[in-house]
């Protein structure tokens, strides 16, 4: 695969978070603050930049200039990035993180020692999303303790197979994770292989318009232009909840009139920064 590095200027500390989530809205896998240079680097895939999201990028740093009140837009870049070493960019700032009462999500590298809680998953990310960092995960991974020893789950876009795995350990019993990234697989199976769950996991590159069978669970923690394309097809293949993250809170309400277009209605939302992520039903 290959990446492009987008960089922004950050002239104020409280715009590092806005900032970061404009970098995961486009699809960023991580991103990093170099503050000796007021600067916040994001790496997308190639496949994801586009005139499109080019464009979405200007419009949001115009809008932060105008909410902030700031003397001119911020400045960024968009290049080819330099080959990455994954290894060690994950190393400056993937580190242990409680998520919930009952999980810890720690780097492959890290030692599980001193951990209490009763769930410990180790994730390798490599060139993937999902560590638990970012706040999209952390509310899928919250939702999910609602919905232990299910019968089944879908995972639409797995990454780097975290919820997966945690949907395993919470005790459902089939589970099927797809992502149409041949990358993103194959670190999925070494992180569902390292945290010892590949009895119960199923990965596959099928796209979820091919997808016949029904599942009691459904999850998808994509951006938001991805899951619109998603959300046709959710109706006919759910059995009881989809849960939803990658939303910004300005998005909630187009979110929700597509979802009851097709006949899907919010019943949770659960809040975290500027993110939202919903469990929804059928009306």
């Amino acid at each position: 695969m290959n990446w492009i590095e987008v960089g922004i200027t950050v002239t104020e500390p409280f715009l590092e978070e806005v900032i970061s989530a404009v970098l995961f809205e486009l699809g960023a896998s991580g991103v990093y603050i170099d503050s000796e240079k007021n600067l916040i680097k994001g790496y997308v895939p190639e496949k994801l930049l586009n005139s499109v999201t080019k464009k979405r990028l200007k419009d949001a740093l115009e809008r932060i200039k105008s909410i902030f009140s700031l003397k001119q837009v911020p400045a960024f870049y968009i290049k080819p990035a330099e080959q990455i070493d994954w290894v060690e960019e994950w190393k400056r700032f993937f580190k242990p993180v409680q998520v919930t009462d009952l999980l810890t999500v720690i780097p492959a590298w890290e030692s599980e020692k001193g951990i209490s809680t009763k769930y410990v998953i180790k994730i390798d990310p490599g060139p993937a999303f999902g560590t638990a960092q970012h706040p999209t995960t952390q509310l899928c991974l919250k939702l999910l303790e609602s919905f232990k020893s299910k019968e089944s789950l879908l995972d639409i876009g797995t990454g780097t197979g975290i919820l997966a795995i945690y949907a395993a350990m919470l005790g459902i019993k089939r589970i099927l994770a797809i992502d149409i990234d041949p990358v993103a697989l194959r670190w999925a199976e070494h992180n569902i292989d390292l945290n010892r769950v590949s009895d119960r996991i199923i990965l596959s590159p099928e796209r979820v318009d091919n997808i016949c069978d029904k599942f009691s669970i459904i999850v998808a923690n994509l951006i938001f232009d991805e899951l619109k394309e998603v959300i046709p097809f959710i109706p006919s293949i759910m059995k009881e909840a989809f849960i939803a993250s990658g939303i910004l809170r300005d998005q909630v309400h187009e979110l929700r009139d597509m979802l009851e277009e097709y006949g899907l209605v919010i019943k949770t939302s659960l809040f975290q920064e500027e993110w939202v992520a919903v469990v929804c039903e059928k009306r």
